[in-house]
This record gives C-alpha cells, sequence and structure tokens, in this order.
C-alpha cells in the first residue's frame, strides 16, 4: 500500500544497493511480462522511479515505450509520472520536447511528466524555463487558447525556479508586452510567491540546519 511505496521511495532516494537492484529487477520483470510480475498497482510508480535511479537510460527509454503501447490508463499514469524524473541533461530536452511537441501526450496528462521535469532537481527547473522562453512563440500558438493548459504550463515552469533573481526574472519576462501570461497570469503569480517564500526560507534556515546536521550527523 501506500506505505510500502513510501518506504522504497526513501530507500531508492537514498540510492540503498538492495533496493535499487531488486527495483531495476522488479521493472525488468515487468517490462517482460506486466499480467505475471511482482509489480501491483499500489506500488508500480515507487518501482518504477527506483529502477529509473538504477539505469536512467535504459528506464526512460522503456518508460516511453510502455507508455505508447499499452492501454491501461494507471500504466500510463506511471510511465508518465516517472518520466519526468530524468536528470541527464540530454534526456530532460528530450522529455521536454516529447510532452510538448510529439502530440502523443494528451493535454490533460502533461502536468504528470512537467511537473517532474521542473521540480525534480534544480538543473531541470532552470532547463524548463529557458526552453519555455526560448520556445514561447510557439508554446503560446499551440496552447495559449487552451486556458487550463496554458495555465498549468506557465505556473509549472515557473515553479521550477529556485532562487529571488530567477523569480524577479520570470515576473520581468510576463511584463514585457510581446510575453503576456494571459489566462495564465494567476498561475504564474502564485508560482512566483512559492519560488519566493522558499528562497527566503532557505536563506534564513541555512546555517541553523547546517548546525543542527553537524551536531547529530556522525562522519
Amino acid at each position: 500500500g501506500p506505505l510500502g511505496a513510501t518506504i522504497i521511495n526513501m530507500m531508492g532516494l537514498a540510492r540503498d544497493t538492495g533496493v535499487l537492484e531488486e527495483g531495476l529487477k522488479r521493472f525488468k520483470s515487468f517490462v517482460e511480462n506486466p499480467n505475471t510480475s511482482l509489480v501491483t498497482g499500489d506500488v508500480r510508480t515507487a518501482i518504477f522511479r527506483t529502477a529509473l535511479r538504477a539505469d536512467e537510460g535504459l528506464v526512460s527509454s522503456e518508460l516511453k515505450r510502455i507508455f505508447e503501447t499499452t492501454d491501461d490508463p494507471g500504466v500510463q499514469r506511471s510511465c508518465l509520472s516517472v518520466m519526468g524524473r530524468v536528470k541527464d541533461g540530454n534526456r530532460h530536452a528530450e522529455m521536454l520536447d516529447y510532452v510538448l511537441f510529439s502530440g502523443k501526450v494528451r493535454y490533460q496528462d502533461m502536468a504528470f511528466v512537467l511537473n517532474g521535469l521542473a521540480t525534480t532537481t534544480g538543473e531541470g527547473g532552470r532547463r524548463c524555463w529557458d526552453n519555455f522562453v526560448a520556445d514561447f512563440d510557439q508554446l503560446a500558438s499551440k496552447f495559449r487558447q487552451q486556458h487550463v493548459v496554458w495555465g498549468m504550463l506557465l505556473g509549472v515552469t515557473t515553479r521550477g525556479l529556485k532562487t529571488l533573481e530567477e523569480a524577479n526574472e520570470a515576473e520581468q519576462f510576463f511584463a514585457e508586452p510581446e510575453h503576456p501570461a494571459g489566462a495564465g497570469q494567476r498561475r504564474v503569480a502564485q508560482a512566483l510567491e512559492a519560488v519566493r517564500t522558499n528562497a527566503l526560507r532557505l536563506d534564513r534556515d541555512r546555517n541553523a540546519v547546517a548546525s543542527f546536521l553537524d551536531r547529530v550527523v556522525v562522519t
């Protein structure tokens, strides 16, 4: 259940060798035969994510193939959620292009991938923003009339930024007449508020957290 998935995720995040190896093994069994594998629905996303940590190249490629060939909505959602967790720069760029322009991901499912791409790492969040700025005209032409999707795209992309300077940069970008947020303005404002709040909290608590860890972590 949820507890099992949480434990798998935490152990995978900690890069426990046994958990990573078992996660990859179970993922491969799912690839070979989803109907007989030991990957049940309640831990499927956690297993996929752990396998991705073990072998990002293999697993990200297989997830895309599974997503395109399965007719199971639950499996598709698991694939999309984990496909967005890639960290390699080239795979990250390929996944952005895939979700936004391939036409294979439904509008209502794009957030599963984009949220991961924008928030898994600071570098990924920055790449999402840079990609959005570079492709703004193309993205606006494709999505602006889809108000819900446009708002999600602006909100998620902006939310991936980390610093006060980046928040100011994004605010200035949308203030320019050639880059109107339109129906996504509220989502942008909410995202910028969250970025600034987190950046200020990090700056405020940085020394206290470092001091605490120095006291309790044995090296």
